[in-house]
């Protein structure tokens, strides 16, 4: 009897009649979302819909967006029923389901969530988001708490550098060097030098380097890891990049809430892509085994 109890106690816990919507209005942590909902018309849905997956951002996570992009959401319905949509997910994906790297889940959107589990400090992320809270059991699904709003990307690492402006060599150096498809590809991890970080280098050198596509591909490769590296997921570790060398690897360390990757700065963390994830840091990396081969040309 003893163990006939034991067996169905957990899946008389398990069962709830609240709904999604109703989980979030018990919780402390998601009440600017559940205003979020029934400002975007989403609140049916999400009580009479499903099975649903819901990555939910927290009160902190919503608010600490930039106040102007806050406000436009805000004001245009459709475009923050869109960004709700893409955290949430048609079934039931429990943490046990989400224990793989580069899963893909389809939103309700039509976009693409990356799951990646990073193993050697027990993080889950999301599109870069960390899992806080997971396994809400609701009655027409579940929710994991996340920490930080999700938007779909903008399309490949090279619709991203392109985006974002700052990236105007590197993106001349990849067209110079034949990579501009290789960035297209992956999943991969770029470790992106800003223009500025060019400029360091000084013109000269530059200018070597575009007139030299086999030597630049190679600074260039080992800028790129294969796989996705969110910020999550890092710590002091050496990282296998695109330039196979073993005594060679980029070097990921911190300093407080700051990333040096090989030494350069982290300016921005978690540019997500269709097809990976870019940082942006403040100078080319170049390895020791180039550095001759550079000061040759």
């Amino acid at each position: 009897m003893l163990l006939l109890l034991a067996l169905v106690l957990p899946c008389v816990l398990a069962q709830t009649n609240q709904t999604i919507i109703d989980c979030l209005k018990a919780s402390s942590r998601e009440q600017v979302l559940v205003q979020l909902i029934e400002q975007a018309g989403l609140t049916d849905v999400l009580a009479t819909g499903g099975p649903f997956t819901l990555f939910a951002p927290d009160d902190a996570a919503i608010t600490s967006l930039p106040s102007a992009m806050l406000a436009n959401l805000k004001n245009d319905t459709n475009a923050l029923a869109d960004v709700l949509k893409y955290h949430v997910v048609s079934g039931t994906f429990k943490m046990v389901d989400l224990k793989a790297n580069e899963m893909m889940l389809e939103t309700l959107t039509g976009d693409q969530l990356r799951i990646n589990d990073y193993m050697f400090n027990h993080k889950v992320t999301i599109e870069g988001a960390t899992v806080t809270y997971v396994d809400k059991v609701c009655s027409n699904g579940v929710i994991h708490r996340i920490n930080r709003v999700l938007t779909p990307p903008k399309g490949t690492v090279v619709d991203v550098l392109t985006d974002d402006g700052n990236f105007n060599t590197l993106i001349a150096a990849a067209q110079a060097a034949g990579l501009v498809d290789a960035l297209q590809e992956g999943p991969i991890t770029l470790m992106a030098p800003t223009d500025s970080a060019f400029a360091r280098l000084g013109n000269a050198t530059v200018s070597k380097l575009l007139a030299n596509p086999d030597v630049l591909a190679e600074v260039l490769k080992y800028h790129v890891l294969h796989g996705t590296l969110y910020s999550a997921g890092m710590h002091s570790e050496y990282l296998n990049t695109l330039e196979p060398n073993d005594r060679e690897r980029l070097y990921a360390s911190f300093t407080g809430y700051t990333v040096y990757v090989d030494g350069a700065r982290v300016l921005m963390r978690d540019l997500s892509a269709t097809n990976g994830v870019v940082h942006k840091i403040d100078h080319v990396l170049v390895p020791a085994s180039l550095k001759a081969k550079i000061a040759a040309l």
